[in-house]
């Protein structure tokens, strides 16, 4: 008997499994660094780059770009540490409004660490970005996700294009069908880490808790 927690049945599904690959061959009989096939030191790879066909371009780069601290991410999005929480609550949606990499990223990554939920999306251009047409996405896509025999929850999350350009998720309905919104500003620029996301969205969440409380029944 398997001694796991769980708390709802989203672990519950068919998951696609790989094969194993063949071993890697070494590329060298001699290489005792064990790097054949695998991630590689910044070192490695520059002296790889130096041997490319295009050694004068990257030369070029390495002078026209100083390497800084953005050459060196320490984590990723500090969206996920939101995101994962998000997802593992039952009964709540997740919809993020961003740039479609930053979505993708953020998706595969939470995936990969188990979870099992859609990630809703609501894209974006320039266009409805500046008109305000964005917002008007968004809660178009809200009105149709909530579904109270679904959900209890929707969690709304602006990154950093929509947060930055002022996108009021402040405005949506406080609750649709019986479904709560709850909208949340996680921009990388202005929240350090995981950490920080998970508390945004906990006081985010708690303060909506509050208020149903306050109001009373």
């Amino acid at each position: 008997m398997s001694k796991e927690v769980t708390y709802d049945t989203t672990d519950q599904v068919d998951v696609i499994k790989g094969h194993p690959a063949e071993e890697v061959v070494s590329a060298s009989a001699n290489d005792q660094t064990g790097t054949a096939g695998a991630c590689v030191s910044e070192e490695l790879k520059n002296a790889n780059l130096a041997n490319s066909e295009n050694a004068d371009i990257l030369e070029k780069y390495a002078a026209d770009y100083p390497v800084g601290p953005h050459d060196k991410p320490q984590s990723m999005c500090p969206a996920f540490g939101s995101l994962r929480v998000g997802l593992r609550m039952r009964r709540v949606a997740t919809v993020l409004s961003g740039s479609a990499c930053c979505v993708y990223g953020l998706s595969f990554v939470s995936h990969f660490y188990g979870a099992r939920r859609s990630v809703g999306y609501v894209p974006f251009d320039s266009e409805s970005l500046v008109t305000g047409k964005l917002f008007e996405d968004i809660r178009d896509s809200v009105h149709d996700l909530a579904d109270p025999d679904q959900y209890d929850a929707i969690v709304v999350t602006n990154l950093c294009v929509p947060t930055a350009s002022g996108v009021p998720l402040r405005l949506l309905p406080n609750e649709i069908n019986g479904v709560r919104i709850i909208g949340i500003d996680v921009p990388g620029f202005g929240v350090p880490t995981h950490a920080e996301a998970k508390d945004i969205l906990a006081g985010a969440m708690l303060n909506f808790a509050r208020q149903e409380v306050e109001a009373g029944p």
